[in-house]
C-alpha cells in the first residue's frame, strides 16, 4: 500500500484554518435561547400573536399572568440568566414578577421594575440569577406577571434568555460590591450600638466661638485621640473622622479639650464627638459618639 502524500502547502493551509475555524465556530454559538408565550396558560389576560412577531397582551384582570412554552434545560443555568425582551406600551405596567417553576412558589421568583411608558420600542432586561439560585437551576418554564391592574396593553417582542453583557456584568459587580459594604457598615453601627465601650464622653459645650468637649478615659489603653465626627461621617467609617489632638488625661484620667467651633466655612455645632485609639489598621473607637447638649444662645430674648 503506497503511502499518502503529505503536501506542505497543504499542511501549511490546513494549520491557517484550524484557528480561523475555532474562532468561527465559537462566534456561531448560540448565545440565547427563544421563548415563545402559551396562549392556553394565561389569566387575567388576552394574548394575540402578531403577524410581524411577538405577542400583543391587553390585560383583563387584576392577576394577570402568562406561562412560557417548556424551556430546554440545557439553556437555563449559570451563563443564560437574563430574561429580556423589546417592549411598546402606552399605558406600561406595575411592578414585573417573574416565576421560575416548575414548582410556581414565591421562594424561586424575581421581581423587576414595571414596564414604564413607551411610545416606541425600548429594550428591557431581568436578571434571574437568584431565582435560578433559589429553583437550583431545575427551571422548564417562567410565568410572567405583569403588575395588578386590568386595561393594561403591551406589545412584546424578541422574548429570551441569555447571558449577560459586558456592562450588565459590570453593573453586577458594582453591586455586589456595593452590597458588601452595606452589610458591613450595619454589622459595624450593630456592634456601636450594643458596644460598652471603656471610655465616655460626659459632656460636648458649643459656644459662640468654641467647643469643649470632657470626658474619662478610664481604663483605655494605648494612643488615644479626640476624633470629630462630621455631619457627614459616619461611625461605620473612618475615613471620614478628623482626627482633632492626642489626649493627655490629667488627675483621674479626666480630660478637657476645646476647639474652635468654625472648621473653615463649617459650623461644628452639627458634629460628633469621641475618643478613638491609633492602631496598626487605623482608629477604633473607645467611645460613644456625642452630639452638643449645652449650647450657649447668641442672643437673649426679653422677657415680658
Amino acid at each position: 500500500m503506497k503511502p499518502i502524500p503529505v503536501f506542505p502547502r497543504t499542511t501549511a493551509l490546513v494549520c491557517c484554518l484550524i484557528p480561523c475555524l475555532v474562532a468561527l465556530l465559537v462566534a456561531l454559538r448560540v448565545s440565547a435561547a427563544e421563548l415563545s408565550l402559551s396562549a392556553e396558560r394565561s389569566h387575567d389576560l388576552q394574548l394575540r400573536a402578531m403577524p410581524e412577531g411577538g405577542w400583543e397582551i391587553e390585560t383583563t384582570g387584576s392577576d394577570p399572568y402568562v406561562f412560557t412554552e417548556a424551556i430546554a434545560s440545557t439553556w437555563v443555568g449559570r451563563e443564560h440568566h437574563i430574561l429580556s425582551f423589546e417592549y411598546f406600551s402606552v399605558t406600561g405596567t406595575e411592578d414585573t414578577k417573574v416565576y421560575l417553576g416548575p414548582p410556581i412558589t414565591e421562594a424561586s421568583t424575581v421581581t423587576g421594575p414595571g414596564l414604564p411608558v413607551s411610545e416606541g420600542w425600548s429594550s428591557y432586561s431581568l436578571d434571574l440569577a437568584g431565582g435560578l439560585a433559589q429553583a437550583k437551576g431545575k427551571v422548564s418554564l417562567l410565568r410572567l406577571d405583569f403588575g395588578s391592574r386590568a386595561k393594561k396593553t403591551i406589545r412584546l417582542r424578541n422574548l429570551q434568555l441569555r447571558a449577560p453583557s459586558a456592562s450588565e456584568l459590570e453593573f453586577e459587580r458594582r453591586r455586589s460590591a456595593q452590597r458588601r459594604l452595606e452589610v458591613e457598615a450595619e454589622r459595624i453601627l450593630s456592634s456601636y450600638l450594643t458596644n460598652k465601650y471603656p471610655a465616655r464622653i460626659t459632656k460636648v459645650s458649643a459656644g459662640t466661638n468654641q467647643i469643649a468637649i470632657e470626658g474619662r478615659l478610664g481604663p483605655a489603653k494605648g494612643k488615644l485621640a479626640l476624633v470629630e465626627l462630621p455631619i457627614y461621617g459616619d461611625v461605620a467609617d473612618s475615613s471620614k473622622w478628623e482626627v482633632i489632638s492626642e489626649l493627655r488625661p490629667s488627675w483621674m484620667g479626666r480630660f478637657r479639650v476645646q476647639v474652635s467651633r468654625e472648621a473653615g466655612s463649617r459650623d461644628r455645632l452639627f458634629s460628633r464627638w469621641a475618643v478613638a485609639q491609633k492602631t496598626d489598621h487605623g482608629l477604633v473607637l473607645v467611645t460613644h459618639a456625642r452630639y452638643p447638649d449645652a449650647v450657649e444662645s447668641v442672643s437673649v430674648v426679653p422677657e415680658e
